[in-house]
């Protein structure tokens, strides 16, 4: 059907049929409208591209468009299509453009800040506190920014810079590998269809073979270091601090496996330490010697956190960073050292002077197995290591006056009086001076009057008094 189609005839249109009906407009050759038995209009442009097929165009809804701007769309659909170009597909290129164009603002607009969000959500790492303490350490000024902007050049002057000119290699070399993972699983991040970064930057460090070599950190406390640093444990931490730097010294603990340790790791029965969220996601169980047991028994009499053995000050949550109390001991002892070098201590004091076998020590650092074997068939009970975790004491506390700064009873005199002088006639040569003795004596004293659990016998060994009589009983009237 052919009419001169105008807003009045629009108004009037009817379809009765079932079928859509075309009316072709006559005054613009190619325009008309379609209307379907609903009585829904449709404009539409038609023509036949230059040597190709008769494409039809829709081009909008009456009344939503009027036929004036229905008609001037017409026009240049007309236009296209005498021009060879199907306006269906420019249409469409157009949209994809459009849609390429907000996708990549979208992408631009994501900031390694968010990228590190996403990227944490999707795993569990342990490490994870130690990875945004780095990031936000060495690359604060890049957090807030589009990840986009981070480009090769700015990671390779970023890394130079703290590596050769501030000389923190090893740092340095920490914050490219953790900010290397974040970007590479930004490169499997799809923004609305388009790819978040094409390419991981901190690549030009390899590919430039810029030297990234950490020589492994060789750093422990010599043997005879060890009295002086225990000393200024006890006179310059608090209690928590001096009770979890000694903890990591007589089990080789990692620094947040200790610090993160809960009353339900602990069985006093089978004298026994749990360690579940570890680096290798392994169970972790090692024995309690003598000196561990009294240690973690007086923490649990004075217990103040009901879910951590180390507690932060407000007992919220558990123990955090201990460097001020770190510092302290090595301004007065002059002895340079790390949490992690207090495990390194704990190993090679075992190896080199309790020559302990070299698996036995991967054992009780929780090192992964490198065989089959090792890792599915030889499995050891903590208990078997106990005579070990002992020795360690012995190795390191004896010989030693604990009572004083020098550890030879020439120093400037006790730093702690013991209220326990009434005795000190009966104690055994050295009694008094013990480290267990100076640490726990008067808690023991108070946990043994409160009838606390203890095993008692378990520690008596390093505690006799006079022909053998346990040295708790001498303040028991009661005691037979």
């Amino acid at each position: 059907m052919h009419k001169k189609l105008s807003q009045k005839h629009l108004d009037a249109i009817q379809n009765d049929s079932a079928k859509d009906l075309f009316i072709r407009d006559t005054s613009l050759t190619g325009f008309g409208v379609k209307v379907t038995p609903k009585n829904y209009i449709v404009y539409f442009a038609e023509g036949r591209i230059k040597q190709g097929k008769t494409k039809r165009v829709t081009l909008g809804r009456y009344p939503s468009m009027d036929i004036h701007e229905a008609k001037s769309r017409a026009r240049k659909a007309l236009n296209l299509l005498r021009d060879g170009i199907d306006p269906l597909l420019l249409e469409k290129e157009q949209r994809d453009k459009l849609f390429a164009s907000k996708a990549k603002e979208e992408a631009l607009s994501v900031t390694l800040r968010d990228l590190m969000t996403s990227f944490f959500e999707a795993r569990q790492l342990k490490s994870e506190p130690d990875y945004r303490k780095v990031l936000c350490s060495c690359f604060a000024d890049w957090l807030d920014k589009p990840v986009r902007v981070i480009s090769r050049q700015s990671v390779e002057q970023c890394y130079k810079r703290i590596a050769f000119k501030e000389g923190h290699k090893a740092q340095a070399a920490k914050a490219m590998r953790y900010l290397g993972s974040i970007l590479t699983y930004g490169k499997a991040e799809i923004i609305s269809g388009e790819p978040l970064i094409l390419e991981n930057p901190v690549d030009v460090l390899k590919e430039k073979r810029i030297d990234r070599s950490v020589k492994p950190k060789e750093r422990y406390v010599e043997r005879e270091q060890l009295f002086n640093l225990i000393r200024a444990f006890m006179t310059e931490c608090t209690e928590d601090a001096r009770d979890l730097l000694l903890l990591q010294l007589f089990t080789g603990f990692r620094d947040q496996e200790s610090k993160t340790i809960r009353w339900t790791d602990l069985d006093f029965k089978e004298k026994t330490i749990t360690i579940t969220q570890n680096k290798s996601s392994r169970t972790h169980i090692i024995p309690m010697g003598k000196f561990l047991y009294a240690l973690l028994k007086v923490r649990e009499h004075r217990k103040v956190n009901k879910d951590y053995v180390f507690s932060n000050r407000d007992n919220s949550n558990h123990i955090g960073i201990v460097r001020k109390q770190v510092l302290k001991v090595t301004k007065k002892t002059g002895i340079e050292f790390s949490h992690h070098d207090l495990r390194r201590t704990f190993a090679t004091l075992l190896e080199g002077e309790l020559k302990v076998s070299e698996s036995i020590i991967s054992r009780l650092l929780n090192h992964s197995p490198k065989t089959v074997t090792g890792k599915h068939y030889i499995k050891s009970s903590a208990s078997k290591y106990t005579s070990e975790a002992n020795k360690l004491y012995d190795l390191i506390a004896a010989d030693h006056d604990w009572t004083r700064d020098d550890g030879q009873g020439t120093g400037e005199g006790d730093w702690l009086t013991l209220a326990e002088r009434d005795y000190e006639g009966y104690f055994v040569d050295g009694y008094e001076r013990s480290l267990m003795n100076v640490l726990f004596s008067k808690s023991f004293i108070e946990m043994n009057k409160a009838k606390i659990d203890v095993d008692w016998k378990y520690i008596d060994d390093a505690m006799y008094v006079v022909d053998g009589v346990p040295w708790h009983y001498l303040d028991d009237p009661e005691a037979e």
